[in-house]
């Protein structure tokens, strides 16, 4: 309130440096950085201010905010991607590697050693996090150097980190769809990629950007019937409704998954692949003889309260 109210009383400026410098709490020393930065920034002697929360600060939300304050302020001062480098390089918290990792990617993506700082980042840092911005940041903005398409492989094949090869698949599927061998490599994860969001990943990206390809089908049925994770086969499910619906043998595949697909609900946000089954039967093959007895049994039957309500939802809507 008062670096707001009162900005230009005498003071003021003082009392926040005080607090930056010698308060011990945080949450008051990170606020105090803010108003510093953005409502004092020509007055000399602020950038040294922050350059010492920078280095200095035991808290990294403190260092964090001095990071993303000096980068995007002081961006054309002497020295100042040497200290992201060095927060970059050395910082303990991963949370200030990667808001300067961010800042640098984006602000001096033109200077020399910027790609290899990154690369290092995707290739040694130990926080997923990181990894996966640099490896954002990597396939987005250097894209046509040499290498990147291997790099970018060698994450998915062996980050241990799911998140950092989500990322790595998503990167090459849209940016390098028309090199040959993506498809296998992307079919690969579907098959044995242990972590069930990697597979959910290259599900989606086949089914979207493959759907011509002969085999892609039977690769998708294959999730529906056999994967252990509820995500992956109800996304098949979806996908196979909405890209191959008119396909011989589809309303059985769909008959079969309402009646054996093995989902039991934990959470209320899971979305059971039976009902993702049902609502395709009953929106796209209304006429079909199995369809009104399914939708019967279902509202009975299934284990799952969810799906029996909104089964007899649906069958009020239809004697309506």
């Amino acid at each position: 309130q008062i670096a707001t109210g009162w900005k230009h009383e005498e003071g003021i400026l003082e009392l926040l440096k005080q607090r930056v410098n010698s308060d011990e709490d945080s949450d008051v020393r990170l606020e105090a950085v803010k108003q510093i930065a953005t409502g004092w920034k020509n007055q000399p002697g602020i950038l040294e201010l922050l350059k010492q929360r920078v280095k200095s600060d035991e808290n990294w939300q403190v260092r964090r905010e001095a990071v993303r304050q000096i980068a995007t302020g002081w961006k054309n001062q002497p020295g100042i991607l040497e200290l992201l480098k060095q927060r970059v390089n050395s910082d303990e918290d991963s949370d200030v590697r990667l808001e300067a990792v961010k800042q640098i990617a984006t602000g001096w993506k033109n200077q020399p050693g910027i790609l290899e700082l990154l690369k290092q980042r995707v290739k040694s840092d130990e926080n997923w996090q990181v990894r996966r911005e640099a490896v954002r940041q990597i396939a987005t903005g250097w894209k046509h150097e040499p290498g990147i398409l291997e790099l970018l492989k060698q994450r998915v094949e062996s980050d241990e980190d799911s998140d950092v090869r989500c990322e790595a698949v998503k990167q090459i599927a849209t940016g390098w769809k028309n090199q040959p061998g993506i498809l296998e490599l992307l079919k690969q994860r579907v098959n044995s990629d242990e972590d069930s969001d990697v597979r959910l990943e290259a599900v989606k990206q086949i089914a979207t950007g493959w759907k011509n390809q002969p085999g892609i089908l039977e690769l998708l049925k294959q999730r529906v019937k056999s994967d252990e994770n509820w995500q992956v086969r109800g996304e098949a499910v979806k996908q196979i409704a909405t890209g191959w619906k008119n396909q011989p043998g589809i309303v059985e595949l769909f008959d079969h998954t309402v009646l054996n697909d093995p989902f039991q609900r934990e959470h209320e946000f899971q979305t059971n692949p039976r009902q993702i089954a049902l609502e395709a039967i009953v929106k796209q093959y209304p006429d079909h003889p199995q369809t009104l007895p399914l939708l019967q049994d279902r509202a009975e039957n299934d284990p799952d309260e969810k799906l029996r309500k909104w089964a007899k939802e649906k069958l009020r809507q239809l004697e309506n």
